[in-house]
């Protein structure tokens, strides 16, 4: 008894069938195509008759793998998914992001703005909240120094160089936590700040109650005095006296009782 053959390959063009046959027949399968390849000699075009290509079953599964890998080498014969494997989904697509990202900021830049505007520093690094503080600080400092008061004038300038310092270095640790992507609430802001301000006032305060009071400005009179005649001749030394009261304007009276430097004689 013969072999049993079934199909492994239907197509309407007869050059396919040719070429699967001499491809089958090299590979050692015996292999038959069925159909008519001359089409026009019976009335009909080739493109409408399909022709089939049949091998022995016990090698149907060899032939078809090769048809498959000669003709579609470029797509790879995926197994179907069976039950116990089910299919997994596909990974859902990222969206892409559509928000700019922010601009880096520059610590030198934060530091040039220290000297440009009251909390200029802050304000750079995004902390308005914080630079208001300082710049309402700072402004205080500067009029308690130019109200030229010498009790308050000492601490005003030691407040003025102490918040330019905060401003400095806050701004540098601002700069850098926003180029982390760290942010500040209004709240925090506020209360840090805050308590910079009063560290820098307080010990301003403390540093300038050590500051020793300025010496008295010396009187006239007081310098004039080691100029005087000695104490030996008190005649020459009250006329002298006399004489810088006069300059003066201030009423005197001369040594010889008459109110004027000559004349009179001097009382007994």
């Amino acid at each position: 008894m013969g072999d049993h053959f079934v199909v492994v390959h239907r197509t309407f063009d007869p050059i396919e069938v040719e070429v699967v046959l001499d491809l089958l027949a090299q590979n050692g399968i015996d292999a038959r195509g069925l159909g008519t390849r001359h089409g026009a000699l019976i009335g009909v075009g080739q493109g409408i008759l399909e022709q089939r290509v049949e091998v022995p079953e016990d090698r149907a599964a060899e032939a078809a793998e090769l048809i498959a890998a000669f003709l579609r080498p470029e797509q790879p014969v995926e197994p179907e998914p069976t039950a116990a494997e089910p299919e997994q989904p596909a990974p859902p697509k990222r969206e892409a992001t559509t928000e700019p990202e922010e601009p880096r900021l520059r610590p030198i830049l934060a530091a040039g703005a220290v000297l440009a505007i009251f909390g200029g520093s802050h304000f750079y690094a995004r902390r308005t909240v914080s630079g208001l503080v300082i710049a309402l600080a700072q402004l205080a400092a500067f009029a308690a120094l130019l109200a030229g008061d010498y009790d308050a004038g000492p601490a005003a300038g030691l407040v003025v160089v102490g918040l330019l310092a905060l401003d400095l270095v806050g701004g540098q640790l601002a700069v850098r936590a926003f180029n982390h992507g760290r942010r500040a609430s209004r709240g925090r802001q506020l209360a840090v700040s805050l308590v910079g301000v009063v560290l820098v006032a307080g010990g301003a305060g403390v540093v300038a109650s050590n500051v020793p009071p300025p010496a008295p400005e010396p009187d006239e009179l007081d310098l004039l005095v080691p100029l005087l005649p000695g104490p030996d001749d008190e005649r020459a030394q009250d006329e002298e006296l006399f004489r810088i009261l006069e300059l003066r304007g201030l009423p005197g009276f001369h040594p010889d009782g008459s109110g004027a430097p000559d004349g009179g004689s001097t009382p007994p």
